[in-house]
């Protein structure tokens, strides 16, 4: 399996993690697939939680025997389907892992150095036809989650060659709602 993870930083910044393996570890052992600053958050635990599949799906699994985890500011307990756009938490004052992609690694076949897929790039003729003439439709944000063309993957799909396979990130907190690029080709 692969996964793409936006990690929070002590220092308020963000930082993309792509991680890959039969599970996804996620904690303060350097051996976990996804590790978090042992200084910085000493309370989340060496091996805290884990991504596997299962029949249901992907699911996060809580392993720490001494913190919580959360997702989607829930505790859980055992096992939980997660998907791109859930947000987890290793105890109440670890960092916000928010989950981005999630696919089988014999899912498709990548072109090199872009292991999500390629996207097409507009150019200024693409771009200005693109401006107001695509169909519209609304759709319910929940708690927000990922836009992009990877079918299965994303929320938000919007299947289109211009769209990259995880385009954006919509986060809703409260009353407020925020839009931004992950790195797509054409921009947000």
């Amino acid at each position: 399996m692969r996964v793409r993870v936006q990690l929070d930083q002590p220092d308020g910044q963000a930082k993309n993690v792509d991680a890959s393996g039969e599970s996804i570890r996620l904690g303060r052992d350097a051996g976990c697939e996804i590790t978090v600053d042992p200084i910085s958050f000493p309370k989340v635990s060496g091996v805290h939680a884990r991504i596997e599949l299962s029949r249901e799906g992907f699911v996060l699994v809580h392993l720490s025997r001494s913190n919580k985890t959360f997702v989607n500011d829930a505790p859980i307990d055992g096992r939980i389907p997660v998907r791109a756009g859930d947000r987890v938490r290793l105890g109440i004052t670890g960092p916000t892992i928010t989950i981005l992609a999630l696919e089988l690694a014999a899912h498709s076949s990548p072109a090199p150095g872009d292991e999500f897929g390629q996207t097409v790039q507009a150019d200024v003729r693409h771009l200005a036809l693109l401006r107001g003439t695509a169909q519209a439709d609304r759709f319910a944000l929940d708690n927000g989650g990922v836009i992009g063309r990877n079918a299965g993957v994303v929320k938000y799909l919007l299947d289109h060659p211009h769209v990259s396979g995880l385009h954006a990130s919509l986060v809703v907190d409260g009353g407020r709602v925020v839009l931004a690029d992950l790195g797509s080709s054409n921009g947000t």
